[in-house]
Formats: structure tokens, sequence, C-alpha cells
């Protein structure tokens, strides 16, 4: 199966709004920014849910604010 990073996704796109500036990457960080509701953490099926959504909005996004 293919992997994916979200976080390589993530900073792709934001790294664009902050050349050269420092990205956080925390999972907590990227929900928030991204406005995707954090269904509890530290539990496989939460943490899937929650990365399948991160992965929707980053394909449907062109840029971030």
């Amino acid at each position: 199966n293919k992997k994916i990073e979200i976080s390589g996704l993530y900073f792709n796109k934001k790294i664009e709004l902050i050349p050269q500036g420092n990205i956080d990457l925390r999972f907590d960080t990227i929900l928030r920014d991204l406005k995707v509701p954090n269904m509890g953490q530290h539990n496989a099926v939460n943490d899937a849910i929650m990365t399948a959504m991160i992965y929707i909005k980053l394909l449907n996004t062109d840029r971030l604010r």
C-alpha cells in the first residue's frame, strides 16, 4: 500500500505562506488550522478518521491561510 505523509502535504501548502518560517507540524496544530474537529486522540479509529479528514481537506484546498 502506498504511504502518504500528511504532515508533508500540510508543510508543502503552508510553506508558500511562510517561506523560511517555522511551521508547526503537530497533529493538534494541523487539526486547528484546517478546522477539523478533534474527536479525541490516541485512539486508532479516531486518529485514522481525523487523518483522513485532514487529507481530504488538503486535497481540496488550494492555499492555506
